[in-house]
């Protein structure tokens, strides 16, 4: 319902003649904290450490291709989970999110490193790489958190999340998640601060000045005779 009330005021503003922003046309902002979920893990080992992989380097992924990777089993996303937190304007679609995900390998330790993408109709659009963090065998202890505030350029919409893990030393694709094997990864309810905005709906009723105005003149005048004649 909430949804429905968000789109007939979108479409009573557009005929109010209140401009409103093209998605594609606006530049997409995104602040991005990271952290372990514990740290208390092997005090002595470094948890995380800077990865110099830039955004750039990620490009879209169509569903298809997404489907298509094949992988060793050596490492796997044992689960996922989505934390909301911001949702100014009350409509469930959120500006703010946790996305916490842990990794479990056959191995004692590794290092790997993680990248986000919000997924629409169409593909998958890498927002985040994280700093290298190690996981542990199949521990429960070692899940990482990526806190992602969209500041513009995100429609409202029902996204879906794709996580991808690398492994830190080689840069291979190791493990991967997205809402066809979690479905908390699955139409994830979102929109960019520029979108999660509170506002009353006002509706602006327009006419032609021409024949509107003649007409409201002319009552009055005929109101002003009308009065001067009874005074009479």
């Amino acid at each position: 319902m909430k949804h429905l009330i968000k789109k007939l005021s979108w479409s009573l503003m557009l005929l109010a003649g209140i401009w409103i922003p093209v998605t594609h046309a606006e530049q997409r902002i995104i602040k991005v904290t990271e952290k372990m979920a514990t740290t208390d893990l092997q005090p002595a080992k470094k948890i995380t450490k800077l990865n110099n992989k830039k955004l750039s380097q990620f490009a879209n992924k169509t569903r298809d291709e997404v489907a298509s990777q094949s992988l060793y089993n050596d490492f796997w996303i044992y689960d996922s989970w989505i934390t909301f937190l911001d949702d100014f304007d009350g409509d469930s679609f959120y500006s703010r999110f946790l996305v916490e995900f842990d990794v479990d390998t056959i191995y004692v330790e590794a290092p790997v490193y993680a990248v986000v993408y919000l997924g629409d109709a169409d593909a998958y659009e890498a927002i985040h790489v994280s700093d290298t963090f190690w996981v542990y065998g199949e521990t429960t202890g070692d899940s990482y958190i990526v806190d992602s505030e969209l500041v513009s350029g995100f429609r409202s919409f029902d996204y879906d999340i794709l996580i991808e893990i690398y492994d830190a030393d080689t840069d291979e694709l190791v493990a991967f998640s997205d809402n066809l094997d979690d479905a908390d990864l699955s139409l994830v309810s979102l929109e960019s601060q520029n979108y999660d905005i509170y506002r009353d709906t006002v509706v602006v009723t327009r006419a032609s000045g021409g024949s509107l105005m003649a007409g409201a003149l002319a009552f009055l005048a005929v109101a002003a005779g009308w009065r001067k004649y009874n005074k009479r």
